[in-house]
């Protein structure tokens, strides 16, 4: 008799021997043959059950009724373990704890890398640390030590182009319009070049600062969350250009520096100026280099550092924080003037960057700051523990009701006796 198979062997035919084994009909026999569960060809009016389906069918049922007889065991078991009364260990049963061998505590792997750990003053109050961190924590942790090593990273960059002269510093900033934050208003940076002369072979640092307005968006002021200081920049005179001139002065100033020696870009949090920098032409995501870990390898010559000076800050302070600019002047003893003009910005945001760079410089015990974040770090561990509590009460009346369950279906499962 001739079966059909599955669709995805239709129109090749097979050949059914008595014990449910099909075989092709091929002059030679393939070398193994499979027990298939075949289905007759309704095209020949032939209707066989076959063998397989009824045997597949008997082993779900064996394997139901032993998953069956295995709850009920495990049920019986937990049962009998609820019911029964905990022997009382006595003393003499009770293990003796091995004394340590030695009383130093065992080292732990570091889990990031090893980033210097920060020298506090004597006086100077340290983090509160955990005693189980948690993810967060962990992560928060990973920050700090990152920002650490961007921090020291950056430390020696700066000593070493103070002493040769082959780099440029560049503090940048932006101004957007509140209410839309694709239009651009002000356009300020300030550039530290250290230049090496070339009959003393003395290094001078050169500096200048830049201020230049929009002109296609001089109608368009702030009012409504920062003030229009647009007028008021501290450190030279403002220019008005149109905006595609201002992209190709920007363009030839960073190119000129970055083909001559190492340049680096300063931003205070860097997310929206880029966004500006990428809006007048610049390829921010090849062009630019971010991770300053590869400070030094040469893997990244010829790109662009991007510096942020709130993460240094935040390494600096050896707490994980997102500090505004005029928070953060503050705390390195900068007294800013007339903030959110972009001349203004840049040029304290360069102070500020120099403030870092000086490995003698350290917060302030007394500060505000560190009181403030240090309190929230303690409020924090506090909810964290208060959580923790309200779980385990909460595990504890599910195990209570789970037993009182148990109880109540073993009276009504035995015989009252």
């Amino acid at each position: 008799m001739r079966f059909k198979l599955p669709d995805e062997l239709k129109g090749k035919f097979y050949e059914l021997d008595e014990q449910g084994v099909v075989a092709k009909m091929d002059a030679e026999p393939p070398a193994k043959v499979r027990r298939l569960a075949v289905r007759p060809d309704d095209s020949r009016g032939a209707e066989l059950p076959s063998r397989a389906p009824r045997k597949r069918e008997q082993r779900k049922t064996e394997a139901s009724n032993r998953l069956g007889g295995t709850i009920a065991s495990h049920l019986h078991s937990r049962l009998a373990d609820s019911l029964t009364p905990t022997p009382s260990t006595s003393a003499s049963s009770t293990p003796t704890a091995t004394p340590p061998t030695s009383l130093e505590p065992t080292p732990e792997p570091s889990d990031f890398f090893d980033a210097p750990d920060p020298v506090y003053p004597p006086d100077f109050p340290v983090p509160p640390k955990l005693q189980d961190p948690d993810a967060r924590a962990i992560a928060d942790a990973k920050s700090v030590a990152l920002a650490r090593m961007h921090l020291e990273s950056l430390r020696s960059a700066f000593e070493n182009a103070a002493k040769k002269g082959d780099a440029a510093f560049v503090a940048l900033d932006v101004e957007f319009w509140e209410r839309d934050y694709d239009v651009l208003l002000e356009f300020g940076w300030t550039v530290l070049d250290f230049q090496k002369d070339e009959e003393t072979g003395e290094i001078h640092p050169h500096r200048e600062d830049q201020h230049i307005l929009v002109r296609d968006n001089m109608h368009r002021k702030n009012s409504r969350y920062v003030s229009d200081r647009r007028h008021l920049f501290q450190f030279g005179r403002s220019l008005v250009y149109d905006q595609r001139k201002i992209a190709t002065l920007l363009q030839g100033m960073l190119a000129n520096y970055a083909t001559s020696k190492t340049l680096y870009l300063i931003f205070h949090d860097p997310n929206m100026d880029l966004k500006a920098l990428h809006q007048l032409g610049f390829d921010v995501q090849n062009d630019f280099a971010y991770d300053l870990r590869k400070l030094g390898t040469g893997s990244q010559e010829g790109k662009c550092w991007v510096v942020d000076t709130q993460t240094l800050f935040a390494g600096w302070m050896a707490r994980k924080c997102q500090v505004g600019l005029l928070q953060a002047c503050e705390q390195v003893e900068i007294k800013p003037k007339a903030l959110h003009n972009a001349g203004n910005d840049a040029h304290y945001t360069l102070e500020l960057f120099e403030k870092l760079m000086d490995r003698s410089a350290m917060p302030s015990p007394t500060s505000e700051l560190v009181a403030t974040l240090d309190n929230r770090m303690r409020h924090r561990l506090l909810a964290r523990k208060a959580k923790e509590e309200i779980k385990a009460l909460k595990a504890q009346e599910a195990r209570l009701l789970e037993i009182a369950e148990l109880r109540q279906l073993r009276k009504t499962i035995e015989p009252t006796r």
